[in-house]
């Protein structure tokens, strides 16, 4: 019994994790850090207007300002509630092939071949989200746990594809 089924599914429960844990944190202007997960944006249940009631309270914005600023944040989040979902679909599709093949007790090459396509699906989101430059001191935005997870996520479905597909599980 080989342990590349037991890394799938690992794999596949710190991506579907990575959909809950915070996606994007954002720096109020006194400090404080707020973040947003993935869940909570496909949901659209992101609330801004507490920044943009710090931002006012500290004289950056006027009160109507500050009002349509958050109409406008909150609409295009919303406009990525579809981008949200499609980014994590590889990892719950890993989590179920890990899953299943946990309960069969048995990978094979036909899933492990899956796992490295959908974990080279999740590597390649962290590209793309990582093809911009660094975040700077002044930056107010920047990605979260959840992203991180979901690189990890495809760095172990990659790993226990190739470790399932060079050395499937035999039936007894």
């Amino acid at each position: 019994m080989s342990l590349w089924k037991y890394v799938v599914l690992l794999g596949g429960i710190l991506g579907v994790a990575g959909f809950f844990a915070p996606f994007m944190e954002y720096k109020a202007p006194d400090g404080t850090l707020t973040g947003a997960s993935a869940y909570e944006i496909a949901r659209g249940e992101v609330d801004v207007s507490p920044l943009m009631q710090k931002a006012e309270q500290l004289g950056m914005v006027t009160h109507a300002e500050a009002e349509r600023a958050t109409k406008i944040l909150e609409n295009g989040i919303y406009a990525y509630r579809g981008g949200m979902i499609a980014v994590f679909v590889p990892a719950a599709l890993i989590f179920l092939i890990g899953l299943a093949s946990f309960s069969r007790k048995k990978m094979g090459r036909l899933a492990g071949v899956l796992s490295i396509v959908l974990g080279l699906a999740c590597v390649a989101v962290w590209i793309f989200f990582f093809r911009e430059d660094a975040p700077t001191a002044q930056t107010v935005g920047q990605l979260g746990f959840g992203i991180y997870a979901l690189f990890v996520c495809g760095l172990l479905g990659v790993l226990g594809g190739m470790g399932s597909t060079l050395f499937p599980d035999r039936t007894a």
